[in-house]
């Protein structure tokens, strides 16, 4: 296995400061997953993503749980035809396969905004641990997303068969880490991460290789995807995409898109005073 540091708020600001460098392109081997076609290259994972918040007042504390359903890959701000990428083809050929991650964190509230779990609120990232899987559409029993309920039942991820852990990841408390309710009524979440790549995870994405130690989410969710229940918020509509910054690293280390869970941004809606 290799390691690499994921620097999410690093790219943020490399974006706030204006730069026109494009994203960095890598490399996917769709043949890894059963679908028999040459590597391409992408610059930008784009994907759905679903998630349950909880709100603690009492500890002034946000956790979330749920999924990231990658959707399409995309090069030069074009998305790539899924023939040529088999990224969710499925069909009755069963062509292709799946990919998606599940994620659970924790933040805390450090000021901002009215108080806990308003637009302007500022929060430290506790804790962030993430898992990547893919799945060729060949085998038996397709991956099914349930997006839970706002009673409290976390949006979850039904395996088919198949299915391999791509990498798993875990915050680096050294950060830099923060997560907000931005004033716009949506969130946003830079996390540096340290990420495992296993051995199968190395067949899908090959180049470069070690591969880039940087990477950079941006998600939104639409108030029609948006319902709270007390303490509860279900999002079901959030979409958004996931690219790459930072300098590839010296030999022994590496970097994996598997933190596409990452820096999710979900648009959110006052109610009640809690987010």
């Amino acid at each position: 296995m290799k390691m690499f540091k994921y620097a999410g708020a690093i790219a943020a600001a490399t974006l706030v400061a204006g730069s026109a460098m494009a994203a960095p392109i890598f490399e996917v081997t769709p043949s890894a997953l059963g679908y028999a076609v040459a590597p391409f290259n992408a610059d930008k994972i784009d994907g759905g993503a679903a998630a349950l918040l909880t709100l603690d007042a009492a500890t002034q504390t946000v956790t979330g749980t749920g999924y990231v359903e990658f959707t399409s890959f995309a090069l030069n701000n074009s998305s790539l035809n899924s023939g040529n990428t088999g990224l969710n083809i499925g069909g009755p050929l069963n062509l292709g396969y799946q990919m998606w991650t599940v994620f659970s964190y924790k933040t805390s509230y450090t000021g901002g905004g009215t108080g806990f779990g308003t637009a302007g609120s500022q929060y430290n990232i506790l804790e962030l641990s993430f898992e990547v899987y893919a799945r060729p559409f060949a085998a038996a029993g397709n991956a099914v997303f349930n997006p839970g309920s706002p009673a409290g039942v976390a949006p979850s991820v039904s395996v088919g068969a198949g299915a391999q852990l791509v990498g798993t990841g875990l915050l680096d408390a050294t950060g830099p880490n923060a997560a907000s309710f931005n004033a716009a009524g949506g969130t946003s979440f830079n996390a540096n991460s340290l990420f495992s790549l296993t051995a199968f995870g190395e067949t899908v994405f090959t180049q470069p290789d070690p591969f880039y130690t940087n990477a950079f989410n941006s998600f939104t969710n639409t108030s029609t995807g948006f319902v709270q229940n007390g303490q509860f918020i279900q999002l079901t509509q959030a979409t958004g995409s996931i690219d790459f910054a930072g300098q590839v690293p010296e030999p022994g280390s590496l970097a994996l898109v598997g933190a596409a869970l990452l820096g999710l941004a979900f648009a959110r809606q006052r109610k009640g005073g809690k987010a």
